[in-house]
């Protein structure tokens, strides 16, 4: 547990739904945001294991838009194509782009949207032990290998 939530502060591991929140508030401010090229722009998009879109992002942009001002689902479906035009974004949008698009429509302060993903994978990792501790007892160990002597 204590290894997981050290490594939320890593962009790609508990950061990034945050960094997806200031990139939305600084379109709102009228920053130009490239996407594609630098690695910041690349977070809030893609994932590493559902390759054509991660299944968790609609519904929880569907659970955004109804709270979000029109000008904030224009700005989240704007970032959600890449930010500017002309620069479409490098994959679809992951849950960590819905994450910070729920924190920015909420007007919650950056941090909340780390500690939202620190509580949801918290859970997650209680309930992927306790099945753990359910199941027999594993306990690997290693054989020795001994070279093989010849007989005289």
């Amino acid at each position: 547990m204590l290894a997981g939530l050290g490594a939320l502060s890593g962009a790609l591991h508990g950061d990034a739904p945050r960094l997806v929140q200031e990139r939305l508030l600084g379109l709102r401010a009228g920053e130009v945001h490239h996407g594609g090229n630098d690695a910041g722009a690349r977070l809030g998009f893609g994932h590493s294991v559902h390759r054509h879109g991660d299944p968790r992002t609609d519904p929880l942009l569907q659970a955004v838009y109804p709270i979000a001002t029109p000008a904030d689902r224009d700005l989240i479906q704007q970032a959600a194509r890449g930010g500017e035009p002309g620069y479409p974004a490098p994959a679809p949008p992951n849950s960590d782009f819905a994450l910070g698009a729920l924190c920015h429509v909420a007007r919650m302060p950056p941090q909340a949207a780390t500690a939202i993903f620190a509580v949801a994978r918290t859970a997650g990792w209680i309930a992927h032990a306790a099945e753990e501790y359910a199941e027999f007892r594993l306990r690997f160990r290693g054989r020795a290998v001994l070279p093989v002597r010849s007989r005289r």
